[in-house]
C-alpha cells in the first residue's frame, strides 16, 4: 500500500512509519501521503507551465531587445547620412575684391573689357554680383566661370540695360491689370452681393476658410494704418469697416490676387467671365502676374528668366489665343501673351509685343529666342 511513497520517502522515516502503524496512525499517514501526491502533481505542473510562459516571455524579450538594437542602428546610421551630406558641403572662403581686382579676374576667365572707367563704374553702381547673372548666358565653363571667345563686358551691359526697360514696360502694364480686377471685383460683387462682401465668409470656399480669417485682418490692419488722407478721414468719421471700393485702394495686388482666389467658384466665375477666362485660369494667371510685379519691383533680372511660378496653361484652340503649340509657360514670351490677353479687354489701344519688339530694336545683342519666342512667332495671329 505504501511502495509507491516508500520509494520518495528516505529509509531513515521507515521506522517513524512502523510507529504510526503501532500505535494506530494510519489515518495521519493517508494525509501525508495525499499532500506528497499533491505537491508533487502541483510541482509538476508549475514547472511545465512556467517553464512554457517563460520561454514565451524570453522570446519577446529577446525579440524587443533585437528590435530596439535594429532601430536605433538605423537611426544612427540615417543621422550619420545627414551629417555626413551636411559636412560635404564647402564652405564659402571667397574674400571681397576691389573694383580693380574684379576688373582683372574678369579679364583672366577671357572676357574682352574696352573701357576700363566704364566697366569700372558699373561694377561700382551695380556691383559685380547682380552684373554676373548678364554675362552667364557668355561662359563656356560655368563650374570655371571662363567665358566664350569674344566675350564682351560692353554686351553684358547690354543686356542689362535692356532689362532695366523690359521691367518699366511690364510694370507699367501690369498695373493697369491690377487696377482692372480691383474695379471689377468691387463692381461685380458689391452689386451682387453687398457693399461689404469682403468681410462675409459665406461667399468664399470653404477651404479657404482659415486662410482668409488671416487674410482680413491684414487688409483691414493695412487701411487702418494707412496715412492717406482718404483712409484717415474714413477712420475718424466711421466705425464700420470701409466698403470693398474705398478699402482696396491700400491693398497690395497680392492681398487682391488672394482674395480673388479665395472666392468661391461661382463669384470667382462672374468676374472672371468678364476677361472671357475660367475663375481657376484667372486666378493662377493673376498670381503669376503678381510674382512678376514684384521682380520687376525688387529690379530683379527678368530678360531670360524662368518663371518659378506660373499661369495654367490654356488649350491651344482657345478663342483669342496663342496658335503656337508646345510653348513653355515659364518664359517672357508666354508672359506677353499673358499680359496681351487681359490688355485686349482693358486697354485695346495697347500692343506690348508692339513695345517689345521696339526695345529689342535698339539692343542688336539681345535675341528673341532667349526669352523663349518661338520661331515665327511674328506669323502668330494673335500678336495681329
Amino acid at each position: 500500500m505504501f511502495s509507491c511513497l516508500k520509494k520518495t520517502i528516505p529509509s531513515k522515516c521507515t521506522a517513524y512509519e512502523d510507529s504510526l502503524h503501532s500505535s494506530g496512525g494510519d489515518l495521519l499517514l493517508q494525509n501525508y501521503k495525499n499532500i506528497y501526491i499533491y505537491a508533487k502533481y502541483l510541482t509538476k505542473y508549475l514547472t511545465k507551465y512556467l517553464t512554457k510562459y517563460l520561454t514565451i516571455y524570453l522570446t519577446i524579450y529577446l525579440l524587443t531587445y533585437c528590435i530596439t538594437y535594429l532601430l536605433t542602428y538605423c537611426i544612427t546610421y540615417l543621422l550619420l547620412m545627414a551629417d555626413t551630406t551636411i559636412d560635404e558641403r564647402i564652405i564659402y572662403t571667397k574674400e571681397s575684391l576691389t573694383y580693380e581686382k574684379q576688373l582683372e579676374l574678369l579679364r583672366q576667365r577671357g572676357m574682352t573689357i574696352s573701357d576700363d572707367e566704364k566697366a569700372l563704374s558699373f561694377l561700382e553702381y551695380k556691383s559685380y554680383y547682380r552684373l554676373s547673372g548678364y554675362w552667364y548666358t557668355m561662359l563656356e565653363n560655368k563650374s570655371e566661370h571662363t567665358f566664350q571667345k569674344n566675350s564682351e563686358f560692353d554686351t553684358a551691359i547690354e543686356y542689362y540695360n535692356f532689362d532695366k526697360f523690359l521691367r518699366k514696360i511690364l510694370l507699367n502694364e501690369i498695373e493697369k491689370i491690377e487696377i482692372a480686377l480691383k474695379a471689377k471685383m468691387t463692381y461685380f460683387l458689391c452689386h451682387k452681393l453687398g457693399v461689404n462682401w469682403q468681410n462675409e465668409i459665406q461667399h468664399f470656399d470653404e477651404k479657404y476658410h482659415s486662410k482668409f480669417e488671416k487674410l482680413r485682418n491684414d487688409m483691414l490692419d493695412n487701411f487702418r494704418k494707412s496715412k492717406d488722407i482718404f483712409a484717415i478721414e474714413y477712420n475718424r468719421k466711421y466705425k464700420n469697416n470701409p466698403p470693398s471700393w474705398i478699402e482696396f485702394e491700400t491693398a497690395s495686388f497680392g492681398s487682391i490676387s488672394l482674395l480673388f482666389k479665395y472666392l468661391d467658384r461661382k463669384n470667382k466665375n462672374m468676374v472672371a467671365n468678364h476677361f472671357r477666362l475660367d475663375g481657376e485660369v484667372m486666378s493662377s494667371w493673376i498670381h503669376f502676374l503678381v510674382s512678376v510685379r514684384n521682380i520687376c519691383a525688387h529690379h530683379s533680372r527678368v530678360w531670360n528668366r524662368i518663371f518659378s511660378i506660373v499661369p495654367i496653361k490654356l488649350r491651344n484652340n482657345y478663342p483669342r489665343w496663342l496658335e503656337t503649340t508646345d510653348l513653355s509657360n515659364k518664359t517672357v514670351y508666354y508672359l506677353l501673351a499673358v499680359i496681351h490677353y487681359f490688355l485686349s479687354k482693358i486697354d485695346p489701344s495697347t500692343n506690348i509685343m508692339s513695345q517689345v519688339k521696339n526695345l529689342v530694336e535698339h539692343f542688336p545683342n539681345v535675341k528673341f529666342s532667349s526669352m523663349g519666342f518661338p520661331e515665327g512667332w511674328e506669323n502668330d495671329y494673335y500678336w495681329i
